[in-house]
């Protein structure tokens, strides 16, 4: 017989399948022919290799969620970025509107005599009614300082993150009353 005829023979012989009499007839040739002894200690190798368990060295769970809390991280600090620059940018634009409209408006000719002329004559009168009693006998200047205050310590606790840490706060220590 010749190689050819062999090759199908090979395969069969790596798995086993070969009947006693071919493999005999098998064997004979092998021990003549160094070509078909190359290929059959191939598909030896590839037989061997395939049976071998193939162990991973990363774990693939570990690795999507790291890569998913790299992405998270990223996109929450380009967020961040992009609320600072939109308070930013309209507070300079707040700013600037302002500025103009004030440059335009003591570009009237008269204008900024008048207005000062005004608050020199009102703000004697201003100062005593921001000092004089109001309800209680507290001066209304104490009054407008605690609404400011007020105010202000609303405003703060409306952010979203104040809120929630706060309202976690407050949920610690009850539990801790309770």
């Amino acid at each position: 017989m010749k190689c050819a005829q062999y090759a199908d023979w090979l395969q069969l012989s790596v798995d086993g399948r070969l009947d006693a009499n071919r493999q005999r007839s098998l064997d004979a040739h092998l021990a003549v022919c160094a070509a078909c002894r190359h290929d059959y200690a191939l598909l030896e190798e590839v037989r061997d290799a395939l049976a071998m368990p193939v162990v991973a060295d990363i774990d693939l769970t570990d690795a999507i969620r790291h890569r998913v809390a790299q992405y998270e991280l990223v996109t929450a600090a380009r967020h961040e970025r992009n609320r600072a620059f939109r308070r930013d940018f309209m507070r300079n634009s707040a700013i600037v509107v302002v500025l103009l409209m004030l440059v335009v408006a003591f570009l009237q000719p008269g204008l900024w005599h008048s207005a000062t002329d005004s608050v020199q004559r009102t703000w004697p009168q201003v100062v005593t009614l921001a000092m004089s009693p109001g309800p209680y006998s507290i001066p209304w200047a104490i009054w407008a300082a605690a609404a400011l205050v007020a105010l202000g310590l609303f405003v703060w606790l409306r952010r979203t993150e104040t809120l929630t840490t706060w309202r976690r706060a407050l949920e610690e220590r009850i539990s801790q009353i309770r």
